[in-house]
Parts: C-alpha cells; sequence; structure tokens
C-alpha cells in the first residue's frame, strides 16, 4: 500500500512539474523568436550587404526594422521598467534607419552598426 502511494505520488508530482514546466516555457516564446527572427534577417541584410544586392539589402533591412519594433511587445515588462533597455532598443533602430547614398539605401557599415547594437544590449541583459 504504501509503495502504491509513492508511486502515484511520484507520477502525480512529474505531471505537476512537467504542467508547470510547460507553462513557463511558453512565457518564453514570443522573445525567443522575436530574437531568433532578428538573427536571421541580420544575416540576411549582412548577405545582400555583401553581395552588393541594394533591392535584397533594402528589404531585409525593412524586415528587421519590422522585427525591431516587436521588442518593446516582446518583452514588455523590461521595457516599461528600465529606461537604459529602452535607450538600447532605440539605438538599434537608430542603427537600423537608412544610411546609404546614392542609389542604395543600406550602406556598407549598417549590417555592423546593428549587430554592435544587438551585442551591447545582450551583454548586459541576456
Amino acid at each position: 500500500m504504501k509503495i502504491l502511494l509513492v508511486v502515484t505520488g511520484l507520477l502525480v508530482g512529474a505531471a505537476l512539474g512537467a504542467s508547470v514546466a510547460r507553462y513557463f516555457a511558453a512565457q518564453h516564446r514570443y522573445p525567443r523568436a522575436v530574437m531568433w527572427l532578428a538573427e536571421a534577417q541580420l544575416a540576411q541584410l549582412n548577405a545582400a550587404v555583401d553581395a552588393r544586392d541594394c533591392v535584397a539589402a533594402a528589404g531585409a533591412a525593412e524586415r528587421l526594422r519590422g522585427t525591431a519594433a516587436e521588442i518593446s511587445r516582446a518583452l514588455p515588462l523590461t521595457y516599461a521598467a528600465d529606461a537604459a533597455f529602452r535607450r538600447r532598443v532605440a539605438g538599434l533602430q537608430s542603427a537600423l534607419q537608412p544610411t546609404g547614398n546614392g542609389d542604395c539605401a543600406v550602406g556598407r557599415e549598417q549590417p555592423h552598426h546593428v549587430s554592435e547594437a544587438c551585442d551591447d544590449c545582450h551583454r548586459e541583459y541576456r
């Protein structure tokens, strides 16, 4: 009888533990997805700039600007409470503004500036 109670207790505990773990993992999906998407879009921007494809670079930069705008929604408590975090996000958005001259709206240095803005924030908040 005692063994049955122990086994039942272990099964209930495992089920509750798994449920709690899934709940907390779900809380972090959106911020992770935004960061993964931004990383992929930055790689696309780098590739387009390296290939000197202005149309692809402009499209990648535009998509990355949209993803950067999601940061405040992905991390609302941090964004609302931390002025330094808001400055970091503003720095990223500033680095994503069109900087090219002539026919190309994306300057050769833009991916580097964007990467630096990301790294600066991740050093402090990751």
